[in-house]
């Protein structure tokens, strides 16, 4: 038996034990109101167990959050689950031991109605999920422990294992939907219709909601969860006095963007009202506007200018010391809060220009130059710097008769075109250092031309349509994701992907596990992002819109993508005296690989 399955028959158990089973609340329509609730005589005399306003805040948000993704009430919309936290808010505060807040909450329950799912066909069953299938990500033991929320709450709360498995949740706020990447009926979490009230800043109930809100989603609908660095429960009670010390809208988007970031998910992003990241907003107003004219790379750990340009003083291969006065690794420090970095060694590649940032125009940058630190003003620009190198067409045949396909201008329609063009090519190298066009579909249709396209190369874990929290395991073919349906031949001569922690990440990394299934197919770089799969869109009252990943990925053989990332075959790393020198050594070690293969 699974974790939530032993744990839910314990809890109906323990429910019957104590006779409570048949304590179903009145009908909807002649439920009390929240604040002038029945008194319920609990089966054991309370005790006066001090607790702090953050411990009950914490409490009130877990059975708010527990309650709002399995009561009917809400899975049916018939309750506006905002105002309904808003309403308990204030009353919570006022308490001051936890069998206050117990019986409130119990009472609260109650009001809701009964427990009645209005039985529908459900999308997917859950008694029939196979064991090794299952992977259960929330921690809802609390829910069943009577001492934390005493027994008339832990009794209602096992009122809902029995129903819920088999109900449809298409009318939820939090939509589950069959994946359209998926041949099975399991589902994709993603967010819809929650309520938006207008900001108030300076109130307590409301910044509590975007708080409680972002924090029940990630427990639930956040993949990782039972991977990350801190207690989830525990960032809760650190960011509940945060949120409460602020009264205006910086504060409010920087505590929510701030804990979001605690995922290290890179792809987390918040979004506000108008329209930038908040990781931006925040990085310029504490940075600047302006940023170096220069494109950078990042090689051995250094920050380095990887071509100059006009009326710039700076030249290829000038390692960057300061801006500003402030030297690099203290910058990279500040940056840090307000980013979902995967991990220490993916840094400062995926915040290489934000470092840069600065308040005036004219900026003073020292760099070492052969040996030798100098100093310079540089005009700034308010947009960042063209690439060096940037592609400019979807493939080309270069010297040495190899075909190179630039990922993130293709297309799947694209396909079949590409690979006519680059039949009688002597080997294949695929840049993936560049996220895929065409939705990250571009380059599934290789998979015919590879002889893998019937191939298992992913493992995703994609959330239960029937219990929150958990995830059901599915195996993926290039032909469950996108594949063009012209004719193909097979091309079986050399091909080199080439990676990095930067620009590898999400579709690149699972494009990267499609085609190393192949056997002429070598990985040569760093290692990729380690992003999760797929994305989800959280709205949030302000308005602020939280993205993260909403499935697990695996490699083929059960390893973890999260944050790890894909490890190349060949690990290539470029180094300060290769830029310097203009040479891109990922590049030329693909050729030297296919000439030698």
């Amino acid at each position: 038996m699974t974790y939530i399955r032993t744990r839910l028959l314990a809890v109906l158990l323990a429910a019957l034990c104590l006779g409570l089973l048949g304590c179903q609340a009145q009908e909807e329509d002649t439920a009390p109101e929240t604040d002038s609730l029945p008194e319920i005589q609990e089966s054991q005399t309370l005790q006066d167990t001090p607790a702090t306003e953050t411990e009950n805040l914490v409490k009130l948000c877990k059975v708010w959050g527990y309650t709002k993704y399995w009561h009917p009430a809400f899975l049916l919309g018939k309750k506006d689950w905002d105002e309904e936290l808003l309403t308990l808010i204030p009353q919570v505060r006022e308490m001051s031991t936890a069998e206050e807040v117990n019986k409130l909450l119990h009472n609260w329950f109650v009001s809701l109605g009964e427990i009645d799912y209005e039985s529908r066909a459900p999308i997917v069953n859950w008694s029939t999920a196979a064991e090794d299938e299952i992977v259960v990500i929330a921690d809802t033991s609390w829910t069943s422990d009577a001492t934390y929320l005493g027994e008339a709450l832990t009794a209602d709360f096992a009122l809902f294992p029995e129903a819920l498995p088999n109900v449809s949740r298409s009318k939820a706020p939090m939509q589950l939907t069959k994946s359209v990447l998926s041949t099975y009926e399991r589902a994709l979490a993603f967010f819809a219709n929650e309520g938006l009230p207008d900001p108030k800043y300076d109130d307590a109930g409301f910044r509590l909601l975007g708080l409680f809100r972002l924090w029940n989603a990630i427990e639930y609908y956040f993949p990782y969860t039972d991977t990350l660095e801190q207690n989830w429960e525990d960032t809760l009670a650190e960011y509940i006095p945060q949120m409460l010390e602020g009264e205006d809208p910086e504060s409010y988007e920087q505590t929510l963007a701030s804990m979001a970031f605690l995922l290290h998910d890179p792809h987390v992003t918040v979004y506000t009202a108008s329209g930038n990241t908040s990781t931006g907003l925040y990085y310029q107003a504490k940075l600047g506007t302006y940023y170096l004219p220069v494109p950078l790379a990042v090689a051995e750990g250094k920050l380095v200018v990887s071509d100059s340009v006009e009326e710039c003083p700076l030249e290829t291969g000038d390692i960057l010391l300061s801006i500003n006065g402030t030297d690099i690794e203290k910058r990279i420090e500040e940056c840090k809060q307000f980013n979902a970095y995967p991990r220490e060694d993916a840094v400062l590649n995926r915040m290489r220009y934000t470092i840069t940032l600065s308040q005036s125009e004219d900026i003073e940058v020292s760099v070492l130059r052969t040996g030798v630190e100098m100093t310079y003003s540089v005009s700034g620009i308010q947009s960042m710097p063209v690439e060096k190198d940037a592609p400019q067409v979807t493939h080309q045949i270069l010297e040495g008769n190899l075909g190179l396909i630039n990922p993130a201008l293709c297309t799947l329609s694209e396909v079949d075109t590409i690979m006519a063009d680059l039949r009688e090519t002597d080997g294949l190298i695929i840049d993936l250092r560049q996220y895929p066009g065409d939705d990250g579909g571009g380059l599934f249709g290789l998979a015919r031309y590879l002889g893998v396209n019937q191939t298992p190369f992913a493992v995703y874990a994609v959330p239960s349509i029937a219990v929150p929290g958990a995830y059901v395991k599915e195996t993926y073919t290039p032909v469950s994701y996108w594949t063009s349906s012209g004719a193909s031949y097979p091309y079986d001569k050399p091909v080199a992907v080439l990676m990095d922690n930067r620009g590898t990440q999400s579709n690149a990394e699972t494009t990267v596990q499609m085609l190393r299934m192949a056997e002429n197919v070598v990985t040569l770089g760093d290692n990729s992002a380690g992003a999760g799969g797929h994305i989800v869109f959280l709205p949030i009252p302000g308005p602020v819109v939280v993205q993260f990943s909403s499935n697990r990925f695996y490699t083929i053989d059960g390893k973890e993508r999260y944050r790890t990332g894909i490890t190349p075959d060949i690990p290539v790393k470029p180094t300060i005296q290769g830029i310097k020198e203009g040479r891109d050594e990922v590049m030329e070690a693909a050729v030297e690989y296919i000439k030698n293969a």
